[in-house]
């Protein structure tokens, strides 16, 4: 998004269901977490056949994806206190499902087991350090990244010289807001809103020069893209 290619590790996110069997509940694994790690685990085969004059080759022939999580203990987050509550439990007790929204907005999803369960523990003068692994349960549900569907946005002159503004309702528990800039950028559904953004109140004036792009947004919680408007600014649209 924004032509920038850099990748933060912040900008992935883990979500579990602490609701599983019923309405899904998505925890996001955020607070006091240091270490969010998938891995494919792969299965390597490496033999050597005659034609190979004595140097092996690999093939891949399995793997499990697993994401290791480390961190702080925080009392009251719904995504710890889910996982901790798990640690004398066996069996399917410690299924339930969870989803990975890498930093493009690829998400994969799938039933999962919360295993090698730590709690807090370490130094008296240290915080409680936590792990526990989420381990998918077969192949995960791969869904690829898909432009963000359209914000209902209605862009309008604003009520300050130099200003436009636009209308839009958020569903709740979401929030608006915008960026400015030279060209429209790629929008996809999930992907973090990771440039600088002003969070914005619907009919509030934005200060704008012609020709420059309005990107309006409805973000998650997890300040997550969930709908996208964008429009080049015209002189008929500034006060």
């Amino acid at each position: 998004m924004f032509n920038c290619d850099l990748v933060l590790n912040h900008e992935s996110l883990l979500q579990i269901d602490t609701n599983y069997g019923g309405t899904p509940n998505w925890a996001s694994v955020k607070k006091g977490i240091t270490g969010v790690v998938p891995s494919p685990n792969e299965v390597v085969s490496q033999n050597q056949y005659v034609d190979g004059e004595g140097f092996a080759e690999s093939h891949v022939t399995g793997g499990q994806f697993t994401i290791a999580v480390s961190g702080h203990r925080f009392i009251n987050d719904v995504a710890q206190d889910f996982v901790m509550g798990l640690y004398l439990k066996l069996g399917c007790e410690r299924n339930t499902q969870a989803r990975f929204i890498d930093e493009r907005g690829e998400l994969k999803t799938g039933e999962v087991t919360i295993a090698n369960i730590q709690p807090a523990n370490g130094d008296p003068a240290a915080e409680g350090d936590i792990s526990f692994e989420v381990h998918f349960n077969g192949k995960p549900t791969l869904i690829p990244a898909t432009t963000a569907p359209e914000l209902s946005a209605v862009v309008e002159t604003g009520s300050v010289t130099g200003s436009t503004k636009f209308t839009a309702t958020a569903e709740s528990g979401n929030t608006l807001a915008y960026v400015i800039t030279n060209a429209q950028p790629t929008c996809d559904i999930n992907s973090l809103m990771f440039v600088r953004a002003t969070g914005y109140v619907s009919d509030a004036n934005i200060p704008v020069v012609a020709d420059q792009y309005l990107n309006a947004f409805e973000l998650d919680s997890d300040k997550r893209i969930v709908k996208y408007y964008g429009q080049v600014i015209t002189s008929s649209d500034i006060a």
